[in-house]
C-alpha cells in the first residue's frame, strides 16, 4: 500500500513535527507493514507521485529465487540488447554457452532464437543457468 500526505512546507512549528509522527504511525497501522515512510518536500504532490510512478528498481533473479511469472521466448524472437551491452557479437557466445538456441543474423548485430525457449517458470526455483541468462538482459 502507498499513502501520500501532502504537508505544507510553511508549517515549521513543534505541532507540525508531532503531526508527522502521528501520520507515520497511522500509515504504519493502516499498511500493516514496515514498508512505510514519510516524505517531506516542497515539491508539488503531482510531481512526487509521477516520480514514484516512473521509478524502476532493477532486481536480478538469483539461483533459488521463485519467479512470479514464466519467462519464455518464442521461435524467431529477436532479442534486444540491454543498455550495458555494446554489440550482439559479445552477447551471442554467452547465450550460446548457457544453452539458448540462438543465432546471429544480418551483420552479426541481431540475435534471434531458433526455437522456443523457457528461461524460468512461475513458482519453480530459478536455476543458476537461468539466473545468468536473466542478468544478460
Amino acid at each position: 500500500m502507498f499513502y501520500v500526505a501532502y504537508l505544507h512546507p510553511v508549517l515549521t512549528s513543534r505541532k507540525f513535527y508531532y503531526c508527522i509522527l502521528i501520520a507515520f504511525c497511522a500509515f504504519q497501522e493502516l499498511g500493516n507493514s514496515d514498508d512505510v515512510g514519510v516524505l517531506i518536500t516542497n515539491k508539488p504532490e503531482a510531481e512526487i507521485l509521477r516520480k514514484f510512478a516512473d521509478y524502476q528498481e532493477f532486481d536480478f533473479a538469483e539461483p533459488g529465487n521463485t519467479p512470479m511469472k514464466t519467462m519464455m521466448y518464442t521461435k524467431d524472437h529477436v532479442l534486444s540488447l540491454p543498455p550495458h551491452r555494446s554489440s550482439a557479437k559479445s552477447l551471442f557466445p554467452i547465450l550460446q554457452k548457457l544453452g539458448m538456441p540462438v543465432e546471429l543474423i544480418g551483420d552479426g548485430e541481431i540475435i534471434k532464437l531458433t526455437e522456443d525457449y523457457i528461461v524460468c517458470e512461475e513458482r519453480v526455483r530459478v536455476t543458476e543457468k537461468a539466473s545468468k541468462i536473466l542478468v544478460c538482459f
